[in-house]
């Protein structure tokens, strides 16, 4: 899968979304992304390879279903994940922090 279909698939919980920052203050629930790439080595060569889109959902805390949402997307475009939650007292927002893994 490409970058560009996995914004595509981002696209459709209806949310601000956004790569790096947003250029203004945004409520929740928004998200915002930005990707890397993953390597596996095993005698000097690369046998695994996978880009790994860091997904930075907030939401405020008596939201329940922005990550249920968000987590029935990726399990039905069989996109694999993990998640960590924070609260970000600044913003009084809970950040779930999402690990995607679409491959090269």
């Amino acid at each position: 899968m490409k970058k560009t279909d996995f914004c595509k698939i981002l696209l459709k919980l209806n949310i601000p979304c956004t790569h790096y920052e947003f250029s203004k203050p945004t409520t929740a629930p928004c998200l915002v992304w930005t990707s890397s790439e993953e390597n596996m080595c095993a005698d000097g060569v690369n046998v695994f390879e996978t880009n790994v889109i860091r997904i930075e959902l907030y939401h405020k805390p008596n939201d329940t279903t922005i990550c249920g949402k968000f987590e029935n997307l990726m399990i039905e475009n069989k996109i694999t994940f993990d998640k960590d939650e924070i609260f970000v007292s600044e913003r009084r927002e809970v950040m779930a922090i999402y690990n995607c893994y679409i491959g090269i």
